[in-house]
């Protein structure tokens, strides 16, 4: 595949629809269930991709706010939102590094992901799950 970065090329659906899928970014829309909020479970749901692909051993994920921005095109303030209601709701944990410079890093709070799933099954708001 070639960028097109000019106007004498003549672009095409086709060619729209490949440079669209260079960066699919999953939504899952049960996750709504649980966070309240679809541009919460947005960012839910790209921390839940990052999970287990970081370098840290206890699970912190390292995602700047750019990085975010050219994932999803969220704004800082959508960002900032969604990261709020996500503390409140215990799905996720934040922590500022002591290396200069600080880092925002993420956790997911997986016993409580299960645990709050479980209670939306058990409460009729959330079907059972199918594990595969």
């Amino acid at each position: 595949m070639t960028d097109i970065n000019t106007t004498s090329h003549q672009i095409t659906v086709v060619d729209i629809w490949q440079w669209l899928d260079r960066g699919v970014v999953a939504y899952r829309p049960q996750l709504t269930d649980l966070t309240g909020c679809p541009i919460a479970t947005l960012f839910f749901g790209q921390l839940i991709y990052w999970d287990g692909k970081q370098r840290d051993p206890e699970g912190w994920i390292y995602k700047t706010q750019n990085e975010f921005h050219k994932e999803l095109r969220l704004s800082r303030w959508n960002q900032e939102s969604a990261r709020k209601r996500l503390k409140k709701l215990g799905l996720i944990e934040e922590r500022y590094t002591k290396s200069i410079p600080r880092r925002l890093e993420f956790k997911l709070n997986k016993p409580n992901i299960e645990a709050q799933v479980m209670e939306l099954i058990k409460t009729g708001k959330l079907s059972s799950l199918t594990i595969l």
